[in-house]
């Protein structure tokens, strides 16, 4: 748990917050859906999550096996 807890804090939290502003941003009207500018930059920020949310769980849980000084 004390590798996962960080992930959940880091990505959990931060994913809710981030929720939260695309949410008003798109109630306020300051995101248009119909310009491809914001839906762009939309797209950018959520894959941009899921690709950070990866690289962390791969480094978390997969990059401490590898063998050390392995060659291919």
């Amino acid at each position: 748990m004390s590798r996962i807890w960080p992930i959940i804090c880091q990505f959990g939290i931060g994913g809710v917050l981030c929720a939260i502003g695309i949410i008003c941003g798109l109630r306020g009207r300051y995101f248009d859906m119909k310009l491809p500018r914001d839906r762009r930059f939309l797209a950018v920020v959520i894959l941009g999550f899921i690709v950070l949310l990866a690289l962390a769980a791969i480094f978390t849980f997969l990059a401490p096996y590898w063998p050390q000084g392995a060659t291919p």
